[in-house]
C-alpha cells in the first residue's frame, strides 16, 4: 500500500502531465502510480487499506441491496466513522455510529461528545449542543406555540370532553416515564393543568453541519404548566366570555428516532431512507496533485459509476438488520457486537416570561 504522502514514485514530469491512456472507457487503464495513489488515499480518508476495485464492488452491492458479508458491513461502518471524524469533523456522528457497532475488544468504545448508559443503552446529548444551533429555540417556539394554543382552545371549546383524547406516555432522558391519563380539563372553570405534546423538527443547519449529520430530524417533547383565569365579566352561555392564560413553566426535551440507519431500525428490512453520505470523488486524489483535474476525468472514464456510488453511499436498514446483535470479528482482531440504542437530548427550561415562546394571553371560545 502506497503512503499517500510519499511522492518518490511521482516524477515531476509525471505530476505535471499524468501518463494516462487516451482510449475509450472500455479499454483505458490508470497507470500503476495513479492506482497506488488512489488506494493510499482510501486509507487516508477511511483509516483502512482498501483498493479502488474492492470499494467499487462493495459500493455497488450496497447500492443494489445485494448480498454483503457481515464482516464487510461492519468494516464499512468503521471506515465511514473514521471519515466522519477525521474529514467531516463530525465527532458526534462518528461516535453514534461506533456506538451502534459496539466494539467489545480489544477495548470497549466510550463516546466523549455525549453520555452513554451501558446498562440501558441510552445516549443523552447535552441540550447546549442542539440549542447552540442558529435559531433552534426560535424554530422550537414557532412549532410549539401553535400546538399549545390549539390545545388550550380545544379545552375551552370542549370543556366536557376528556383531554387528551387518549392515554399517552413520554420517556424522559433519565429513563423515567411521564404518564398522561385523559381527564376533564379545569381550564374553562379556571385552574391549572399540565399539557404535554410533541412534534418533529429538522435541525436548522446545512447538511454538512456535524450535529445535523448526527441527528437530522429530532422529536421535541414539551411539558407546559398552564393556568386559566375566567374574566370577571363572564356569564353562563355568553359567547363573549374570555379567559386569561398564563404559562407557569415550560420544560422541553428531545429524542432522535434514527435518521441514520444504525440507531433505530425500520420494521421493513429493505427500507431505503434518503440519507446520503456525500463523499466527493475529488477526495480520492490529494489536493496538491498537479494535473488533478485531468486525472479525475480519466478516473471517471475508467470507473464511470464511482462518482455516483460515493455521493449516494448509504448503509441501509437491510444490512443493519443483518448484523444486529451478532458477534463479528474482523481480520485485524477487533470484535464488534452491533446493537441499537436510544438517543435523548437532555431537558431544558424556557422562561415563560421571556417572550421567547409567546403564547396568547387571552382566549375566547371559538364555537
Amino acid at each position: 500500500m502506497a503512503d499517500p504522502t510519499d511522492t518518490q514514485v511521482l516524477e515531476k514530469g509525471a505530476l505535471d502531465t499524468p501518463v494516462v491512456a487516451s482510449t475509450s472507457s472500455t479499454s483505458s487503464q490508470l497507470p500503476g502510480w495513479a492506482r497506488s495513489m488512489i488506494d493510499g488515499q482510501f486509507k487516508k480518508l477511511f483509516g483502512r487499506p482498501y483498493s479502488i476495485d474492492k470499494a467499487i464492488e462493495l459500493l455497488t452491492a450496497i447500492s443494489t441491496l445485494s448480498e454483503v458479508s457481515d464482516e464487510d458491513v461492519v468494516e464499512i461502518g468503521v471506515m465511514y466513522a473514521y471519515y466522519l471524524q477525521h474529514h467531516q469533523k463530525s465527532q458526534m456522528a462518528a461516535e453514534l455510529l461506533l456506538l451502534y457497532l459496539n466494539q467489545t475488544a480489544p477495548v470497549v468504545f466510550t463516546p466523549i461528545s455525549f453520555q452513554f448508559d451501558t446498562s440501558t443503552r441510552r445516549a443523552v446529548i447535552p441540550q447546549s449542543t442542539v440549542r447552540s444551533l442558529p435559531n433552534f429555540d426560535g424554530l422550537v417556539c414557532a412549532n410549539a406555540t401553535v400546538i399549545l394554543e390549539r390545545a388550550i382552545q380545544k379545552r375551552l371549546d370542549n370543556a366536557a370532553d376528556l383531554h387528551p383524547g387518549s392515554a399517552a406516555s413520554f420517556t424522559r432522558p433519565d429513563g423515567s416515564v411521564e404518564n398522561i391519563t385523559p381527564a376533564i380539563s379545569p381550564m374553562e372553570a379556571g385552574g391549572t393543568e399540565t399539557i404535554y405534546f410533541d412534534f418533529n423538527i429538522l435541525l436548522p443547519v446545512d447538511e454538512k453541519n456535524p450535529i445535523k449529520q448526527a441527528l437530522g430530524t429530532i422529536t421535541v417533547v414539551a411539558k407546559v404548566i398552564v393556568t386559566s383565569t375566567p374574566a370577571d365579566t363572564n356569564s353562563p352561555q355568553d359567547s363573549n366570555n374570555s379567559w386569561l392564560i398564563s404559562i407557569d413553566s415550560w420544560e422541553s426535551w428531545g429524542y432522535d428516532e434514527g435518521d441514520f440507519e444504525w440507531n433505530v431500525l425500520s420494521v421493513d428490512a429493505d427500507d431505503q431512507k434518503n440519507q446520503p453520505v456525500g463523499i466527493s470523488i475529488e477526495d480520492l486524489l490529494p489536493s496538491w496533485l498537479p494535473g488533478k483535474k485531468r486525472l479525475l476525468a480519466e478516473v471517471n472514464k475508467v470507473f464511470p459509476d464511482l462518482e455516483g456510488l460515493l455521493e449516494g453511499f448509504q448503509v441501509k436498514d437491510k444490512y443493519m438488520h443483518q448484523i444486529e446483535n451478532k458477534i463479528i470479528n474482523l481480520p485485524d482482531g477487533f470484535k464488534y457486537h452491533p446493537k441499537t440504542y436510544e438517543i435523548f437530548i437532555e431537558a431544558w427550561d424556557l422562561d415563560p416570561n421571556s417572550g421567547a415562546c409567546r403564547v396568547k394571553s387571552e382566549f375566547k371560545k371559538s364555537n
